[in-house]
This record gives structure tokens, C-alpha cells and sequence, in this order.
């Protein structure tokens, strides 16, 4: 399922974790054309964390205990994609 800050289907993923199941966030980039690479917050995370956007995005959703499917095309994306850093409290404040 997309799920993101910008679609973060909050009831989905409450009703998913009451019942057990994990999600996977197929789309935890946006979808094509939607602007969260270009949020300041999300800019912000990867400047203090020295990573790239994706490994922010990718990073906001586990921390939010959803697995992540990120699309790639290019070995330097899937070795960005697969990166996952913690994130503390202010860092998961940011992208949303």
C-alpha cells in the first residue's frame, strides 16, 4: 500500500497492527510527482544524518513499524534504499 506522510492511512495501520499484521509501504518515496523529496523536514533528517531523501522516507516508515518496498532502477539507489537509520523523535516530526 502507499504509505507515507503525505498518505499516512493512519486507521489502516491501526486497525493492521490491533489485528497483527505488518504492513509494507510500497511507495514510501511518494508516487511519481509528489513533492516530499522536496520537503524542508525531510531535508533537514538526511542533512543532520548525512543520507539521502530516500533513506529518510524509507527510515520514517519502518520506524513506524511498516516493512518498505522503495523503488530503484540504479545500483547507487538500491544501496540508498536498502540504508536504514534511526530516527529520533524530531526527526519522525519532520516529514509530516
Amino acid at each position: 500500500m502507499e504509505n507515507h506522510s503525505y498518505v499516512p492511512q493512519e486507521d489502516l495501520v491501526e486497525f493492521c497492527k490491533f489485528k497483527g499484521i505488518l504492513l509494507t509501504a510500497c511507495s514510501p518515496l511518494g508516487s511519481t510527482g509528489c513533492p516530499l523529496l522536496e520537503e524542508k523536514g525531510v531535508q533537514a533528517v538526511a542533512h543532520k544524518h548525512n543520507v539521502t531523501l530516500g533513506t529518510v522516507l524509507s527510515s520514517f516508515a519502518v520506524a513506524r513499524e511498516n516493512s518498505v518496498i522503495p523503488k530503484f532502477v540504479t545500483p547507487s539507489r538500491i544501496e540508498d534504499n536498502i540504508k536504514i537509520i534511526s530516527l529520533d523523535k524530531s526527526d519522525l516530526e519532520a516529514p509530516s
